[in-house]
């Protein structure tokens, strides 16, 4: 049986949808300010953000090399799928140069890479 109240968890659950994107407007905010060494440095401190969002708005302002050294930091993220992203958007000189953060790349991206 459920003893909470309706309303309360309503509440709950719009106050932390809220603080979710409260979260992720900072974490924007400080790309775009050029902060984005203090956002990748602190990310344990952005409880619930969707590293991925991160990881692409960092690549949209061409932060290539601060989001591959800190691949490591980033939780969820597809290592294929951001060297992909990486080659798509010219950057395989960057993916090449820190191979070793992309552990198991399929075959067709290592081809890719050779381009």
């Amino acid at each position: 049986m459920n003893f909470e109240n309706p309303q309360q968890s309503n509440a709950e659950g719009d106050s932390k949808k809220r603080e979710k994107s409260n979260t992720e407007e900072v974490a924007k905010k400080l790309i775009e300010s050029g902060l984005s060494n203090y956002l990748v440095e602190n990310l344990y401190q952005f409880p619930g953000i969707y590293h991925r969002k991160i990881a692409l708005q960092l690549m949209l302002s061409q932060k290539y090399e601060l989001l591959v050294e800190n691949l490591n930091k980033f939780e969820g993220l597809n290592h294929e799928r951001v060297a992909l992203k990486l080659i798509e958007m010219g950057k395989s000189s960057c993916v090449v140069q820190n191979i070793d953060k992309f552990p198991g790349l399929s075959s067709r991206t290592r081809k890719l890479l050779l381009r």
